[in-house]
């Protein structure tokens, strides 16, 4: 096993509630959806949730990026993170992870694409 470096202040945030690897970029999202956050106005949201990125470099596995929703639809339980897929099509060079946010009624689609070294939320998947 290897262990996960990265910022881990989330609390009792069900850090792992959701996970996915892909093996082909070794890549892993990490759910906690049960995160605390804050909203445009300043005021602690509980359950909001965030996903975090981490990358196999070189033999460690170590933290990247994290994944929020959008400040328009940040609310209380929103539990960002209630599941979520990585996938890089075979062939091509780019990676798309899948994000619920069921207290919103809401699937996030982020891509990253190698040329621009970013992860963008692409779509929202709506029921």
């Amino acid at each position: 096993f290897h262990v996960l470096e990265g910022d881990f202040s989330q609390g009792s945030s069900r850090m792992g509630s959701a996970l996915d690897i892909d093996r082909s970029v070794e890549i892993v999202v990490v759910a906690y959806d049960e995160a605390s956050g804050i909203d445009a106005h300043g005021n602690i949201l509980k359950n909001l949730g965030i996903v975090k990125i981490f990358k196999k470099v070189s033999g460690t596995w170590s933290f990247i990026e994290s994944l929020t929703p959008p400040m328009e639809l940040v609310r209380p339980h929103t539990k960002f993170g209630s599941s979520v897929v990585v996938n890089t099509p075979y062939g091509r060079d780019d990676t798309t992870i899948l994000v619920g946010a069921p207290g919103c009624a809401t699937a996030f689609v982020f891509v990253y694409h190698t040329t621009s070294e970013a992860w963008k939320e692409q779509a929202r998947l709506y029921p």
